[in-house]
Protein backbone atom coordinates (compact mmCIF):
# COMPACT_ATOMS: atom_id res chain seq x y z
CA UNK A 1 0.00 0.00 0.00
CA UNK A 2 1.29 3.49 -0.89
CA UNK A 3 2.67 5.25 2.18
CA UNK A 4 2.69 9.07 1.78
CA UNK A 5 4.51 10.13 4.92
CA UNK A 6 8.11 10.00 3.59
CA UNK A 7 7.09 12.56 0.95
CA UNK A 8 5.76 14.86 3.70
CA UNK A 9 8.94 14.66 5.79
CA UNK A 10 10.96 17.26 3.82
CA UNK A 11 8.10 19.79 4.07
CA UNK A 12 7.77 19.17 7.80
CA UNK A 13 11.52 19.59 8.25
CA UNK A 14 11.40 22.91 6.40
CA UNK A 15 8.50 24.15 8.55
CA UNK A 16 10.37 23.21 11.73
CA UNK A 17 13.81 24.22 10.43
CA UNK A 18 14.46 26.70 13.27
CA UNK A 19 13.56 24.10 15.90
CA UNK A 20 14.67 20.80 14.37
CA UNK A 21 16.05 19.40 17.63
CA UNK A 22 12.87 20.25 19.51
CA UNK A 23 10.68 18.88 16.72
CA UNK A 24 12.63 15.60 16.79
CA UNK A 25 12.16 15.38 20.57
CA UNK A 26 8.40 15.90 20.14
CA UNK A 27 8.23 13.03 17.64
CA UNK A 28 10.43 10.74 19.75
CA UNK A 29 8.93 11.30 23.19
CA UNK A 30 5.45 12.89 23.10
CA UNK A 31 2.23 10.90 23.08
CA UNK A 32 0.38 11.91 19.92
CA UNK A 33 -3.26 12.98 20.17
CA UNK A 34 -3.66 14.46 16.69
CA UNK A 35 -6.24 11.74 16.01
CA UNK A 36 -7.84 9.23 18.34
CA UNK A 37 -5.49 6.38 17.35
CA UNK A 38 -2.70 7.55 19.62
CA UNK A 39 0.95 6.56 19.86
CA UNK A 40 3.83 7.01 22.26
CA UNK A 41 6.83 8.48 20.55
CA UNK A 42 7.40 6.65 17.29
CA UNK A 43 5.67 3.40 18.32
CA UNK A 44 2.17 2.15 18.92
CA UNK A 45 0.90 -1.09 20.52
CA UNK A 46 -0.94 -2.36 17.41
CA UNK A 47 1.39 -2.26 14.44
CA UNK A 48 5.14 -3.00 14.40
CA UNK A 49 7.53 -0.43 13.01
CA UNK A 50 7.35 3.34 12.99
CA UNK A 51 4.13 5.20 13.70
CA UNK A 52 4.52 8.50 11.90
CA UNK A 53 1.78 9.85 9.68
CA UNK A 54 1.52 12.94 7.51
CA UNK A 55 -0.93 14.59 9.89
CA UNK A 56 1.58 14.37 12.72
CA UNK A 57 4.32 15.85 10.58
CA UNK A 58 2.05 18.65 9.39
CA UNK A 59 1.21 19.35 13.04
CA UNK A 60 4.79 20.28 13.86
CA UNK A 61 4.28 23.77 12.43
CA UNK A 62 1.98 24.91 15.23
CA UNK A 63 4.06 23.21 17.93
CA UNK A 64 7.26 25.02 16.97
CA UNK A 65 5.65 28.41 16.20
CA UNK A 66 7.59 31.37 17.56
CA UNK A 67 6.08 33.72 20.18
CA UNK A 68 4.15 36.71 18.89
CA UNK A 69 6.15 39.95 19.32
CA UNK A 70 4.86 42.21 22.10
CA UNK A 71 2.29 44.74 20.93
CA UNK A 72 1.28 42.82 17.80
CA UNK A 73 -2.40 42.45 18.71
CA UNK A 74 -2.67 46.13 19.61
CA UNK A 75 -2.49 46.98 15.91
CA UNK A 76 -3.95 43.80 14.37
CA UNK A 77 -7.00 44.08 12.14
CA UNK A 78 -9.81 41.53 11.72
CA UNK A 79 -7.64 39.08 9.80
CA UNK A 80 -8.60 35.54 8.81
CA UNK A 81 -7.40 32.57 10.84
CA UNK A 82 -4.33 31.66 8.73
CA UNK A 83 -3.10 35.27 8.82
CA UNK A 84 -3.59 35.48 12.58
CA UNK A 85 -1.77 32.19 13.13
CA UNK A 86 1.11 33.48 11.04
CA UNK A 87 1.60 36.20 13.67
CA UNK A 88 2.91 33.56 16.07
CA UNK A 89 1.93 32.19 19.49
CA UNK A 90 0.20 34.34 22.09
CA UNK A 91 2.90 35.18 24.61
CA UNK A 92 1.53 37.54 27.32
CA UNK A 93 -1.79 38.34 29.06
CA UNK A 94 -3.62 41.19 27.33
CA UNK A 95 -6.62 43.35 28.25
CA UNK A 96 -8.75 45.49 25.98
CA UNK A 97 -11.56 47.79 27.06
CA UNK A 98 -14.27 49.22 24.83
CA UNK A 99 -12.86 51.88 22.53
CA UNK A 100 -9.26 50.98 23.39
CA UNK A 101 -6.50 48.63 22.27
CA UNK A 102 -4.94 45.53 23.76
CA UNK A 103 -2.51 46.34 26.57
CA UNK A 104 -0.26 43.99 28.61
CA UNK A 105 -1.52 42.81 32.00
CA UNK A 106 0.28 40.94 34.76
CA UNK A 107 -0.76 37.35 35.43
CA UNK A 108 -1.86 38.02 39.03
CA UNK A 109 -4.17 40.82 37.93
CA UNK A 110 -5.43 38.81 34.96
CA UNK A 111 -6.31 35.73 37.04
CA UNK A 112 -7.96 37.84 39.76
CA UNK A 113 -10.02 39.62 37.09
CA UNK A 114 -11.12 36.35 35.49
CA UNK A 115 -12.15 34.85 38.83
CA UNK A 116 -14.03 37.93 40.01
CA UNK A 117 -15.87 38.47 36.70
CA UNK A 118 -17.08 34.87 36.62
CA UNK A 119 -18.18 34.74 40.26
CA UNK A 120 -20.00 38.09 39.95
CA UNK A 121 -21.64 37.37 36.59
CA UNK A 122 -25.39 36.54 36.63
CA UNK A 123 -24.62 33.95 33.95
CA UNK A 124 -21.54 32.86 32.03
CA UNK A 125 -20.89 30.35 29.27
CA UNK A 126 -17.87 28.25 28.32
CA UNK A 127 -16.95 27.34 24.73
CA UNK A 128 -14.09 24.92 24.05
CA UNK A 129 -12.41 24.43 20.68
CA UNK A 130 -11.36 21.11 19.19
CA UNK A 131 -7.67 21.51 20.05
CA UNK A 132 -5.93 18.66 21.84
CA UNK A 133 -6.57 18.71 25.57
CA UNK A 134 -4.78 16.67 28.17
CA UNK A 135 -7.01 14.66 30.50
CA UNK A 136 -5.93 16.97 33.30
CA UNK A 137 -7.07 20.04 31.35
CA UNK A 138 -10.43 18.46 30.54
CA UNK A 139 -11.02 17.54 34.17
CA UNK A 140 -10.11 21.07 35.31
CA UNK A 141 -12.54 22.57 32.78
CA UNK A 142 -15.30 20.31 34.08
CA UNK A 143 -14.50 21.43 37.63
CA UNK A 144 -14.64 25.09 36.61
CA UNK A 145 -18.07 24.56 35.03
CA UNK A 146 -19.34 22.85 38.17
CA UNK A 147 -17.74 25.04 40.85
CA UNK A 148 -18.29 28.41 39.17
CA UNK A 149 -21.79 27.58 37.92
CA UNK A 150 -21.53 27.97 34.13
CA UNK A 151 -24.93 28.28 32.46
CA UNK A 152 -23.78 26.28 29.43
CA UNK A 153 -20.82 24.45 27.95
CA UNK A 154 -20.24 24.07 24.22
CA UNK A 155 -17.42 21.74 23.21
CA UNK A 156 -16.54 21.37 19.55
CA UNK A 157 -14.79 18.05 20.24
CA UNK A 158 -17.83 16.35 21.80
CA UNK A 159 -18.40 13.92 18.91
CA UNK A 160 -18.31 10.90 21.22
CA UNK A 161 -21.06 12.09 23.56
CA UNK A 162 -23.95 10.51 21.56
CA UNK A 163 -21.95 7.28 21.23
CA UNK A 164 -21.43 7.00 24.96
CA UNK A 165 -25.18 7.43 25.53
CA UNK A 166 -26.16 4.92 22.81
CA UNK A 167 -23.67 2.31 23.97
CA UNK A 168 -24.74 2.66 27.58
CA UNK A 169 -28.40 2.25 26.66
CA UNK A 170 -27.73 -0.82 24.50
CA UNK A 171 -24.89 -2.58 26.34
CA UNK A 172 -24.34 -0.92 29.71
CA UNK A 173 -20.89 0.20 28.53
CA UNK A 174 -20.00 3.88 28.33
CA UNK A 175 -17.02 3.46 26.01
CA UNK A 176 -15.99 1.60 22.86
CA UNK A 177 -16.54 -2.15 23.50
CA UNK A 178 -13.63 -3.04 21.19
CA UNK A 179 -10.24 -1.53 20.46
CA UNK A 180 -7.65 -1.32 17.74
CA UNK A 181 -5.64 -4.27 19.03
CA UNK A 182 -8.35 -6.38 17.34
CA UNK A 183 -7.19 -5.19 13.91
CA UNK A 184 -4.43 -7.76 13.29
CA UNK A 185 -6.88 -10.57 14.14
CA UNK A 186 -9.88 -9.23 12.25
CA UNK A 187 -11.14 -11.33 9.35
CA UNK A 188 -13.39 -8.51 8.17
CA UNK A 189 -13.11 -4.74 8.76
CA UNK A 190 -15.73 -2.18 7.74
CA UNK A 191 -14.82 1.52 7.56
CA UNK A 192 -17.89 3.73 7.97
CA UNK A 193 -17.86 7.40 7.02
CA UNK A 194 -14.89 9.69 6.49
CA UNK A 195 -12.58 7.99 8.99
CA UNK A 196 -9.59 8.10 6.64
CA UNK A 197 -9.70 11.91 6.52
CA UNK A 198 -9.58 12.30 10.29
CA UNK A 199 -7.27 9.28 10.77
CA UNK A 200 -4.93 9.22 7.76
CA UNK A 201 -2.61 6.63 9.30
CA UNK A 202 -5.45 4.13 9.67
CA UNK A 203 -4.84 2.64 6.22
CA UNK A 204 -1.45 1.39 7.39
CA UNK A 205 -3.02 -0.28 10.44
CA UNK A 206 -5.43 -2.47 8.47
CA UNK A 207 -4.66 -6.21 8.38
CA UNK A 208 -2.69 -7.44 5.37
CA UNK A 209 -4.99 -10.41 5.11
CA UNK A 210 -8.69 -9.97 5.49
CA UNK A 211 -11.73 -8.48 3.84
CA UNK A 212 -11.91 -4.68 4.08
CA UNK A 213 -15.14 -2.91 3.14
CA UNK A 214 -15.56 0.87 2.94
CA UNK A 215 -18.82 2.83 3.19
CA UNK A 216 -18.69 6.57 2.62
CA UNK A 217 -14.95 6.57 1.93
CA UNK A 218 -12.64 4.86 -0.54
CA UNK A 219 -9.39 2.98 -0.14
CA UNK A 220 -7.36 1.76 -3.14
CA UNK A 221 -7.54 -1.99 -3.56
CA UNK A 222 -10.47 -2.43 -1.15
CA UNK A 223 -14.15 -3.09 -1.84
CA UNK A 224 -16.48 -0.11 -1.55
CA UNK A 225 -20.20 -0.51 -0.85
CA UNK A 226 -22.25 2.09 -2.68
CA UNK A 227 -24.78 3.99 -0.65
CA UNK A 228 -25.28 6.26 2.33
CA UNK A 229 -23.83 4.84 5.60
CA UNK A 230 -27.01 4.95 7.69
CA UNK A 231 -29.10 3.32 4.95
CA UNK A 232 -26.50 0.58 4.41
CA UNK A 233 -26.34 -0.02 8.16
CA UNK A 234 -30.10 -0.67 8.12
CA UNK A 235 -29.70 -3.11 5.23
CA UNK A 236 -26.89 -4.79 7.14
CA UNK A 237 -29.17 -5.14 10.16
CA UNK A 238 -31.70 -7.01 8.03
CA UNK A 239 -29.00 -9.31 6.64
CA UNK A 240 -27.56 -9.93 10.09
CA UNK A 241 -31.05 -10.78 11.39
CA UNK A 242 -31.34 -13.56 8.85
CA UNK A 243 -27.93 -14.93 9.84
CA UNK A 244 -28.25 -14.34 13.58
CA UNK A 245 -27.18 -17.00 16.10
CA UNK A 246 -30.11 -19.06 17.36
CA UNK A 247 -29.35 -18.00 20.93
CA UNK A 248 -29.64 -14.28 20.12
CA UNK A 249 -32.86 -12.73 21.44
CA UNK A 250 -33.84 -9.32 20.08
CA UNK A 251 -36.93 -7.19 19.53
CA UNK A 252 -38.72 -6.44 16.27
CA UNK A 253 -37.35 -7.83 13.01
CA UNK A 254 -35.63 -5.20 10.78
CA UNK A 255 -37.51 -4.59 7.54
CA UNK A 256 -34.82 -3.04 5.35
CA UNK A 257 -33.55 -4.76 2.19
CA UNK A 258 -30.68 -7.10 3.22
CA UNK A 259 -27.04 -6.34 2.41
CA UNK A 260 -25.33 -9.77 2.32
CA UNK A 261 -21.83 -8.30 2.58
CA UNK A 262 -22.71 -7.04 6.08
CA UNK A 263 -24.26 -10.23 7.41
CA UNK A 264 -21.19 -11.70 9.11
CA UNK A 265 -19.40 -10.37 12.23
CA UNK A 266 -16.84 -7.65 11.53
CA UNK A 267 -14.74 -5.04 13.26
CA UNK A 268 -16.62 -1.80 12.56
CA UNK A 269 -14.54 1.42 12.60
CA UNK A 270 -17.08 4.26 12.50
CA UNK A 271 -16.72 8.00 12.14
CA UNK A 272 -18.10 9.37 15.43
CA UNK A 273 -19.87 12.13 13.48
CA UNK A 274 -22.42 9.52 12.34
CA UNK A 275 -25.50 8.80 14.47
CA UNK A 276 -24.67 5.71 16.55
CA UNK A 277 -27.88 3.71 17.02
CA UNK A 278 -27.89 1.72 13.77
CA UNK A 279 -24.22 0.77 14.04
CA UNK A 280 -24.62 -0.40 17.63
CA UNK A 281 -27.67 -2.45 16.57
CA UNK A 282 -25.79 -3.92 13.58
CA UNK A 283 -22.86 -5.06 15.73
CA UNK A 284 -25.26 -6.60 18.26
CA UNK A 285 -27.28 -8.41 15.59
CA UNK A 286 -24.09 -9.78 14.06
CA UNK A 287 -23.00 -11.12 17.44
CA UNK A 288 -19.81 -9.10 16.95
CA UNK A 289 -19.64 -7.64 20.46
CA UNK A 290 -17.24 -9.39 22.80
CA UNK A 291 -15.56 -11.46 20.08
CA UNK A 292 -11.84 -11.30 19.30
CA UNK A 293 -11.24 -9.54 16.00
CA UNK A 294 -14.70 -7.99 15.76
CA UNK A 295 -16.86 -5.38 17.45
CA UNK A 296 -17.24 -1.61 17.28
CA UNK A 297 -14.86 1.35 17.59
CA UNK A 298 -16.08 4.94 17.18
CA UNK A 299 -13.25 7.15 15.93
CA UNK A 300 -13.23 10.89 16.54
CA UNK A 301 -13.32 13.35 19.39
CA UNK A 302 -11.27 12.98 22.55
CA UNK A 303 -12.22 9.96 24.70
CA UNK A 304 -10.31 11.25 27.72
CA UNK A 305 -12.16 14.55 27.72
CA UNK A 306 -15.45 12.65 27.82
CA UNK A 307 -14.16 10.45 30.63
CA UNK A 308 -13.22 13.53 32.64
CA UNK A 309 -16.75 14.93 32.45
CA UNK A 310 -16.26 17.49 29.68
CA UNK A 311 -19.43 17.21 27.60
CA UNK A 312 -21.77 19.76 26.03
CA UNK A 313 -24.37 20.80 28.60
CA UNK A 314 -26.79 23.57 29.43
CA UNK A 315 -29.56 25.50 27.72
CA UNK A 316 -28.72 26.86 24.25
CA UNK A 317 -30.96 29.86 24.96
CA UNK A 318 -28.91 30.71 28.06
CA UNK A 319 -25.74 30.52 25.97
CA UNK A 320 -27.06 33.29 23.71
CA UNK A 321 -27.47 35.80 26.56
CA UNK A 322 -24.57 35.41 28.97
CA UNK A 323 -23.10 38.42 30.73
CA UNK A 324 -19.66 36.78 30.55
CA UNK A 325 -18.10 34.26 28.18
CA UNK A 326 -14.95 32.14 28.31
CA UNK A 327 -13.47 30.58 25.17
CA UNK A 328 -10.67 28.02 25.21
CA UNK A 329 -8.91 27.70 21.87
CA UNK A 330 -10.55 28.50 18.56
CA UNK A 331 -14.12 27.80 19.66
CA UNK A 332 -15.89 29.68 16.87
CA UNK A 333 -18.02 32.84 17.07
CA UNK A 334 -18.10 34.74 20.34
CA UNK A 335 -20.96 36.61 22.05
CA UNK A 336 -20.20 40.25 21.14
CA UNK A 337 -22.79 41.65 23.57
CA UNK A 338 -21.25 40.01 26.66
CA UNK A 339 -19.92 42.58 29.12
CA UNK A 340 -16.83 40.42 29.73
CA UNK A 341 -15.11 38.04 27.34
CA UNK A 342 -12.09 35.89 28.17
CA UNK A 343 -10.11 34.06 25.50
CA UNK A 344 -7.62 31.39 26.60
CA UNK A 345 -5.61 30.06 23.71
CA UNK A 346 -2.45 29.44 21.77
CA UNK A 347 -3.02 31.64 18.71
CA UNK A 348 -5.09 34.72 18.00
CA UNK A 349 -8.42 34.11 16.29
CA UNK A 350 -11.04 36.47 14.80
CA UNK A 351 -13.34 36.23 17.85
CA UNK A 352 -10.66 37.83 20.03
CA UNK A 353 -10.54 40.94 17.85
CA UNK A 354 -14.24 41.77 17.92
CA UNK A 355 -14.94 45.20 19.44
CA UNK A 356 -15.76 44.54 23.14
CA UNK A 357 -19.01 45.61 24.75
CA UNK A 358 -17.01 45.97 27.95
CA UNK A 359 -13.73 44.07 28.45
CA UNK A 360 -11.80 41.39 26.57
CA UNK A 361 -9.12 39.40 28.38
CA UNK A 362 -6.64 37.23 26.40
CA UNK A 363 -4.51 34.64 28.22
CA UNK A 364 -1.71 32.67 26.47
CA UNK A 365 -1.63 28.90 27.01
CA UNK A 366 1.04 26.25 26.77
CA UNK A 367 0.46 23.12 24.70
CA UNK A 368 -0.03 19.94 26.69
CA UNK A 369 3.46 18.75 25.65
CA UNK A 370 4.85 21.89 27.34
CA UNK A 371 3.07 21.08 30.62
CA UNK A 372 5.43 20.93 33.58
CA UNK A 373 5.01 17.48 35.10
CA UNK A 374 3.68 16.00 31.86
CA UNK A 375 0.11 15.21 30.81
CA UNK A 376 -2.06 12.24 29.89
CA UNK A 377 -4.38 11.53 26.97
CA UNK A 378 -6.74 8.65 26.20
CA UNK A 379 -6.76 7.06 22.74
CA UNK A 380 -9.59 5.27 20.95
CA UNK A 381 -8.24 1.91 22.14
CA UNK A 382 -8.90 3.03 25.74
CA UNK A 383 -5.24 3.33 26.71
CA UNK A 384 -4.20 6.27 28.89
CA UNK A 385 -0.83 7.49 27.63
CA UNK A 386 1.61 9.70 29.50
CA UNK A 387 3.36 12.48 27.59
CA UNK A 388 6.34 14.12 29.31
CA UNK A 389 7.14 17.79 29.15
CA UNK A 390 9.28 18.35 26.05
CA UNK A 391 11.89 20.98 26.90
CA UNK A 392 13.52 23.40 24.52
CA UNK A 393 10.76 25.69 23.26
CA UNK A 394 9.69 28.06 26.01
CA UNK A 395 6.93 30.43 24.90
CA UNK A 396 7.54 33.56 26.94
CA UNK A 397 4.85 34.07 29.57
CA UNK A 398 2.38 31.34 28.58
CA UNK A 399 0.92 29.03 31.25
CA UNK A 400 -0.78 25.66 31.12
CA UNK A 401 -4.57 25.46 31.17
CA UNK A 402 -4.38 23.43 34.38
CA UNK A 403 -2.34 26.17 36.06
CA UNK A 404 -4.71 28.91 34.92
CA UNK A 405 -7.91 27.15 35.96
CA UNK A 406 -6.42 26.05 39.27
CA UNK A 407 -5.43 29.62 40.11
CA UNK A 408 -8.88 30.93 39.12
CA UNK A 409 -10.68 28.36 41.28
CA UNK A 410 -8.45 29.08 44.28
CA UNK A 411 -8.95 32.81 43.81
CA UNK A 412 -12.71 32.18 43.87
CA UNK A 413 -12.39 30.32 47.19
CA UNK A 414 -12.29 26.69 46.05
CA UNK A 415 -9.62 24.05 46.56
CA UNK A 416 -7.95 23.21 43.28
CA UNK A 417 -4.77 21.50 41.98
CA UNK A 418 -1.80 23.70 41.14
CA UNK A 419 0.05 21.33 38.77
CA UNK A 420 -0.74 18.49 36.38
CA UNK A 421 0.61 15.97 38.91
CA UNK A 422 -1.76 17.41 41.53
CA UNK A 423 -4.61 17.18 39.00
CA UNK A 424 -3.87 13.47 38.39
CA UNK A 425 -4.05 12.86 42.14
CA UNK A 426 -7.41 14.66 42.27
CA UNK A 427 -8.69 12.68 39.27
CA UNK A 428 -7.68 9.40 40.93
CA UNK A 429 -9.80 10.34 43.97
CA UNK A 430 -12.72 11.57 41.87
CA UNK A 431 -12.67 8.73 39.29
CA UNK A 432 -11.33 5.59 41.04
CA UNK A 433 -10.94 3.67 37.75
CA UNK A 434 -8.25 6.17 36.83
CA UNK A 435 -6.25 5.45 39.99
CA UNK A 436 -3.30 3.91 38.07
CA UNK A 437 -2.55 7.26 36.39
CA UNK A 438 -0.84 8.25 39.65
CA UNK A 439 2.03 5.99 38.59
CA UNK A 440 2.40 7.64 35.16
CA UNK A 441 5.58 9.64 35.54
CA UNK A 442 7.46 8.85 32.33
CA UNK A 443 6.78 7.45 28.83
CA UNK A 444 5.87 3.79 28.55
Amino acid sequence: MFDPWPLAAPGAAWTARKQLGYAADVLRHAACAGCSLGSVGLRDPVRPGLHLCRRRLDDLGRLVAEPMPAGTLATADLLDRPALRALGRLSEPLLRRRGGRFEPLGWDDALHMLASRLTDAPSWSLSVGAEELGNEDAWMLAQAVRQLGASSLRWRGDALGPWRAALQRATGLAANPSNLTDLPRAERVVLWGDVLRSHPDLARWLPRRGDVLTVGCSLPGQRRLRGEPLALAERGMAAAWRHRPESLVVGDEPTAVPEPALAEPALHLVDAALAPERFVALALLQGAMGRVGSGLVALGGQPGANDMGLATTGDDRAALRPSATVQVGDAGPSSPDAAFRAHLGWFADPAMLLEPAGEVLVLPLRWRIEEEGGSTTTSADRLVRFSPQVLGHDVADARSLTQVLGAVLRSAGFEAPATSADARRAIALDVPHHGPILDLLRPG
